[in-house]
């Protein structure tokens, strides 16, 4: 798919909306090692900073901008995002329901 592979996709829980996105742990790939910031693309191309922070009991965590990506994009509970890795350890997002 255009040399991005599918890293994880995630239907929203109102705690994502609210707080921070749960990455699913299975099937998540590409992720960064440790809590280390990540550049998102949203499908208009504007770039998102979301730190990938990783908690007790080893489940991961979209921090960071991810708050303003919600204010800004505005998802709702229910909607669905993919999350693709392409080159040089950028992240491209599309939304399948915003």
């Amino acid at each position: 798919m255009n040399g991005r592979e599918l890293s994880f996709k995630k239907k929203l829980s109102s705690t994502d909306v609210n707080r921070n996105l749960e990455i699913p742990r299975s099937r998540a790939r590409h992720l960064p090692a440790g809590n280390q910031t990540m550049r998102v693309l949203e499908q208009n191309g504007r770039p998102w900073l979301l730190k990938c922070s990783r908690r007790r009991g080893g489940r991961r965590y979209l921090t960071d901008q991810w708050r303003d990506f919600v204010r800004t994009v505005t998802p709702r509970k229910g909607d669905i995002l993919r999350f693709y890795y392409s080159a040089a350890d950028v992240f491209r997002l599309d939304p399948l329901a915003l």
